[in-house]
């Protein structure tokens, strides 16, 4: 009877799947029938996730053809760049030659196949979806196992590209055979490949190194936190790149940024194709040779991915061996940074061979999206470096004003398997730069052009996001909402990002990996999430530990949202207390967010019409957010924040801003004048992410908000390094971006603000919470507002107020900004937890041991 029942009934999966865990406790249903129900509701989900994944319009999903990308971005058209539709499916280890010339047949487009590395799911299923909404389907993830790639087959099934190397060097077992009397075994059969270096970042390299070892590829690299606004291959074709074989992000340092790495019609011989893979060897030598690093006063493993790829890059431009960037830092030798004859005599060697092998190079700002910075960039407008790459020489000789002979006398057996790995992929391999012989050799390889990418086409969070540059202003159908950031003109050739690739790089969200930037900028799927997670997946509160704390998974398991995540079941939305909106001033005027009329008012504190309340400073945010918290607190919910418009005058920059280190110039700087613009130069960009559809609707988020002591109870990291775990996860806050979210998925009678009736008081205080009774919090008879405009209340006037309200409501509305005063016992005491680890709540108290940014 009991599984005719489940059998036929039509319910939704989140409680379908309670049912079965409830039903599996029961002796009269067999483990067989459970096995098969679950089996379908996984079916269900993935085909769930397939639907969504193929639907338009895709400003939060994703195109179904290249039509549809092609009606966004006419670029796209021009170039042929678009691959949805033709890519194959290709899901497996990399045991040989053969895996990876089948893993190319299968995946790449034209030539062209893009590569990425992460070790989070939620990360990697939101940049590939990015990926998608520009076209580009010729994608490969290069993961650290099988269970990754597993993950992501059940979201994006045949569209998956995602491979691991199931074999992997280890360097102990070596060592010990070394100094054993065993004898040492072939590292690798005929045609076999293996990792040599396991962390992520060299597993995406090794599989760029051994793709252009193929030749007749193109390999564009980038990390996860990279977003796309326009057609990168476009842009590439244009004069200002076309003729480059390398094109390199620039770092804010100044030098290569390998987070965006182009490698175009490059030799399988050639001097790029030696730099890749000489980042990779020279590792491999440090590796087997542990004792080498300490004799010139380091500790380091290995160095640095993009540290060790620069300075490699930096070998094929001046054709001696330069370790610039992995040498710079001597931990053994306390007094390095400030001799004479340590880090500054090291530096200057370096630069003064480097410098005059680089060439001062400008692009044109003929176009709406160049010509975006030149309020930023002034006169000497967009330019960066150059050079010609050769294959290097060494000639035996190793300076020691270069670093001396920093990677041994010789290499060992990994590093010689290596090399034979990568001479098996066919074509002639490189001349050996160490061998004295050789140096005629290495001189008659052709050269090739290397470039740095102008901010145009590549820019970091820092020089440009935080200027609103990666804020992707578009209607829900992909099209252009409005005028374009920066330009004045409707015309699609006037409609352009000032950022081709933005690449997020260090910033204030990079604890909670990136996610925030990514919401705010218009580049992070909610739906996606909700499709792969159930209703809480889109919010920090209920999926932080989903995203950046998978090492901390095993701490957060005695809670319930450990409890849903290890058993693959649908995390629940969060239930949700806030303040209603017309209580609050989203903007300095009062008059204009309340449409000029003033709000109602039932409580008993007062009687008849008050304004929303304006908040005046910084500090009267933080104080009215406190207070709200602790009524959070008291009623068990998440609190949502209010959404703020960015027009508050304490959003804005007092004055320019200091230049960072490596700019040359001082940002110039304009006042807000009520009209915002991009890019800002007035806006506090590195405290505040805003967002909207257009610069006329412009909110704002604190990122003081952005940590997880703020947003969710189980993890929390001061700025010395200690971790404190929470055995009891609790959903804190919804930012207001996600509180936004959050109410377009809810139907009017959960949004709507509804006073209870004395009907539903009734009801409710008896225990039965049927229909659709009101969810407005009132503020308790005899309440009064303090300086702040906060009613302070007590916990047992707050308790009665919300008996009133049926505790099944995902919304429960604040009329009017209140504060608990008498907090006791454990609820004092999780309040008093949460203020002090959230940055936000306790800022600039925190700042000196929580905060990790200037606020």
């Amino acid at each position: 009877m009991c599984i005719r029942c489940i059998e036929n009934l039509s319910i939704s999966l989140e409680k379908l799947l309670l049912l079965l865990l409830a039903a599996a406790c029961m002796n009269n249903i067999s483990a067989q029938h459970i096995s098969r129900t679950r089996n379908q509701n996984q079916q269900e989900q993935r085909q769930w996730q397939r639907q969504l994944l193929s639907l338009n319009p895709f400003q939060n999903l994703a195109p179904a053809s290249c039509e549809d990308v092609y009606l966004v971005n006419p670029k796209a058209r021009e170039s042929q760049s678009c691959s949805i539709g033709v890519i194959k499916r290709f899901t497996g280890p990399l045991n040989s030659w053969a895996d990876l010339k089948a893993l190319l047949q299968a995946r790449s487009f034209r030539g062209e196949i893009i590569l990425t590395h992460e070790t989070q799911m939620d990360a990697i299923v939101q940049w590939i979806w990015r990926m998608r909404r520009m076209g580009y389907a010729h994608t490969v993830i290069a993961a650290r196992g099988e269970h990754l790639c597993g993950q992501l087959s059940k979201v994006f099934g045949e569209e998956l590209g995602c491979v691991w190397f199931p074999r992997s060097i280890s360097y102990s077992a070596v060592r010990a055979a070394q100094t054993s009397s065993s004898q040492l075994q072939p590292q690798l059969a005929l045609n076999e490949v293996a990792l040599f270096l396991e962390e992520p970042a060299f597993i995406r390299l090794q599989l760029a190194a051994m793709v252009l070892r193929l030749g007749g590829y193109n390999v564009l690299a980038l990390d996860s936190d990279v977003l796309l606004q326009d057609d990168f291959y476009w842009w590439t074709g244009q004069p200002d790149y076309r003729d480059y074989q390398l094109l390199v992000q620039r770092d804010v340092t100044g030098g290569p940024n390998t987070g965006v790495m182009y490698a175009r019609g490059a030799s399988p011989s050639g001097p790029i194709a030696w730099a890749l893979a000489e980042g990779l060897m020279r590792n491999i030598r440090w590796k087997e040779q542990p004792q080498l690093p300490p004799t010139f006063n380091s500790t380091f493993t290995t160095c640095w991915e993009q540290a060790v790829v620069a300075d490699s890059i930096y070998s094929a431009l001046v054709g001696r061996p330069i370790f610039l960037r992995c040498l710079d830092t001597r931990q053994l030798d306390r007094t390095w940074n400030v001799r004479e004859d340590g880090r500054t005599r090291f530096v200057d060697a370096n630069i003064n061979l480097i410098e005059p092998a680089l060439i001062r190079r400008s692009f044109s700002m003929s176009r709406p999206g160049p010509s975006c910075h030149s309020p930023l960039v002034g006169p000497e407008g967009l330019w960066a470096l150059e050079g010609k790459l050769k294959l290097p020489h060494f000639r035996g000789v190793w300076p020691d004003a270069l670093g001396g002979r920093a990677l041994g006398e010789s290499g060992g057996t990994v590093s010689r398997a290596f090399q034979q790995m990568m001479r098996e992929a066919g074509p002639p391999f490189w001349p050996d730069p160490e061998d004295p012989s050789t140096e005629a050799a290495a001189d008659a390889v052709p050269t090739e052009r290397f470039t740095q990418m102008s901010r145009h086409l590549v820019c970091d969070w820092a020089s440009c996001g935080s200027q609103g540059m990666f804020l992707l202003l578009r209607n829900p159908d992909g099209s252009w909402a409005g005028e374009a950031a920066g330009t004045g003109g409707r015309d699609p050739e006037q409609r352009e990002p000032c950022v081709v690739v933005g690449h997020l790089g260090m910033t204030p969200d990079k604890a909670l990996g990136k996610r925030l930037q990514l919401m705010a900028n218009g580049h992070y799927n909610m739906a996606l999430m909700a499709a792969v997670h159930g209703p809480g997946g889109p919010y920090f509160a209920t999926n932080s530990h989903l995203t950046g704390l998978a090492h901390f998974s095993s701490a957060m398991r005695a809670g319930m949202l450990g409890f849903h995540a290890r058993r693959g079941q649908m995390i629940p939305a969060p239930r949700v207390i806030a303040l209603q909106p017309g209580a609050l001033s989203p903007g300095p005027d009062p008059t204009a967010a309340a449409g000029g009329a003033a709000v109602a008012f039932s409580g008993g504190g007062g009687s008849g019409d008050m304004s929303p309340l304006v908040l005046a400073s910084k500090s009267h945010m933080i104080s009215v957010m406190e207070a709200l918290s602790s009524v959070a607190a008291a009623a068990g919910r998440t609190l949502g924040l209010p959404r703020l418009s960015c027009d508050y005058a304490w959003m804005h920059q007092d004055g320019p801003a200091a230049p960072a280190a490596a700019a040359a110039t001082v940002v110039p700087f304009q006042n807000f004048n009520g009209s915002h613009h991009v890019p800002w130069t007035y806006l506090a960009g590195q405290a505040f992410a805003p967002y909207g559809s257009s610069l006329d609707a412009l909110s704002c988020e604190w990122l003081a908000f952005a940590h997880h002591g703020c947003l969710h109870g189980p993890i929390h990291m001061e700025r010395i390094g200690h971790m404190h775990a929470n055995p009891h996860p609790a959903a804190r806050m919804l930012l207001s971006y996600e509180m936004d979210y959050l109410l377009r998925q809810l139907p009017p009678e959960e949004t709507t603000q509804r006073a209870v009736s004395d009907a539903d008081a009734t009801t409710a205080t008896a225990g039965f919470h049927g229909g659709s009774g009101g969810n407005l919090l009132v503020v308790p008879p005899g309440s009064a507002a303090g300086p702040d405009g906060v009613f302070n209340v007590t916990l047992a006037q707050l308790t009665d107020q919300l008996s009133r309200i049926d505790p099944d409501k995902t919304i429960v509305w604040m009329e009017r900004p209140m504060r608990v005063v008498d907090l006791q016992g454990t609820l004092r005491v999780a309040h008093q937890q949460w203020v002090t680890h959230c940055c936000g709540l306790s800022w600039p108290q925190s700042h000196n041991h929580l905060c990790f940014w200037e606020y």
